[in-house]
């Protein structure tokens, strides 16, 4: 014979007594959860990594905007290239909150036989802290 769904939800709700357990008001589990403590922050996997992140310098431009590509990021950050993808996708919101923003740009690199060809090369940019510190004064 086959069990429902809420048999069992019935089941698994009994009290250490083993009768059912109390029912209760909206309001008054509501009470009870605001009682308990929070719950432990999750261990932050960055952390090794957020003060050299803090401390990236890019290269500025002559419009006073510093970039950085997401590859030199990695090779500073020594991270091995099996990895980079899932690294990657968890440094972006420490960068963003750092004031970075995303960029892709076109690079001209030379190929095979000598021949120039234009990449698009994604990255992070900013304004340099000279420019701000002059727009504020």
């Amino acid at each position: 014979m086959k069990i429902s769904f809420i048999y069992r939800l019935r089941d698994s709700s009994a009290d250490e007594t083993g009768g059912p357990a109390p029912r209760m008001s909206y309001a008054e589990q509501l009470r009870r959860a605001a009682q308990q403590p929070p719950p432990p922050d999750p261990p932050d996997p960055l952390k090794p990594w957020r003060d050299k992140i803090r401390d990236l310098r890019g290269v500025t431009g002559p419009d006073g905007v510093e970039r950085i590509t997401t590859r030199s990021i990695l090779d500073i950050l020594e991270v091995p290239k099996l990895e980079r993808h899932t690294f990657t996708r968890q440094i972006a919101p420490v960068l963003l909150s750092l004031g970075w923003k995303r960029s892709k740009v076109w690079r001209e690199r030379k190929g095979p036989g000598g021949r120039v060809r234009r990449v698009r090369v994604r990255g992070y940019a900013r304004a340099h802290a000279d420019v701000l510190e002059g727009a504020g004064a």
